[in-house]
């Protein structure tokens, strides 16, 4: 199982993401001076994924890990990353479900709105290639980031929250709902120059039916656990 049928319908155009952009941009007038000097860091992590797909009033599971590298960079108020995961996810059963190589690239631009919430655009690709063909997904919206400060050096909390507001399956159905969160910690002890993160991700895509007909509706869902290593490197 891989994905849906190859209903034609319009690509997700740019201009939907090119709009969030935009507003994004704007939230820098708004914003208060952070001061901060500019910064990088990289970071390499695991996804243990759980994917769940229903289709046709049958469901069907996949897991696996991901593996990835991102790196972000810090400037003034402006906070950028760029990311990329691959790995296989293992059917549960055979036909029509089937192993899926997946391939996850993301990319968001937040701004400061204070030292700990943060607010901007969110975009992800993900590319399934299993029995039945290849899959792509193109998705984008705004993000929500709060990190507060949890009282011990070096140890922040993590709430993230997307809203995919335009995007859909390449050639395929558009978007009914979707969103995605992420719910962890993260800890920078002192003696070492490596923050950890441990997190939740969930993430669930409602495709638009094309019909009335309950056979028609689709959905999946994404969770699992993230863990992450980041080295920080200030200029």
């Amino acid at each position: 199982m891989n994905g849906p049928s190859r209903t034609p319908a319009p690509r997700p155009r740019a201009g939907g993401l090119l709009a969030l952009a935009g507003v994004a941009a704007g939230l820098l007038a708004l914003a208060p001076a952070a001061g901060a000097a500019q910064q990088f860091s990289g970071a390499v992590g695991s996804f243990d994924a759980h994917r769940l797909i229903y289709y046709h009033r049958s469901s069907y599971e996949q897991t696996g890990r991901l593996v990835g590298i991102a790196g972000t960079v810090r400037l003034w108020r402006l906070r950028l990353a760029v990311g990329t995961e691959r790995g296989t996810l293992s059917a549960s059963t055979a036909i029509p479900n089937s192993d899926a190589r997946v391939r996850s690239d993301a990319a968001s631009l937040l701004v400061a709105l204070s030292g700990d919430l943060w607010l901007g655009v969110t975009r992800e690709a993900w590319r399934f290639t299993a029995d039945a063909g290849v899959t792509r997904w193109v998705l984008g919206g705004p993000v929500v980031r709060y990190e507060p400060d949890l009282g011990l050096v070096g140890l922040r909390g993590i709430a993230d929250v997307s809203v995919f507001t335009v995007g859909g399956v390449r050639d395929g159905p558009g978007l009914s709902k979707a969103f995605r969160t992420v719910l962890g910690v993260s800890v920078h002890p002192a003696f070492i120059p490596v923050s950890i993160r441990l997190s939740h991700r969930f993430e669930r895509i409602d495709l638009r039916a094309a019909t009335a007909d309950p056979e028609s509706v689709r959905y999946e869902e994404f969770r699992g656990v993230v863990l992450e290593a980041t080295v920080p490197a200030r200029r």
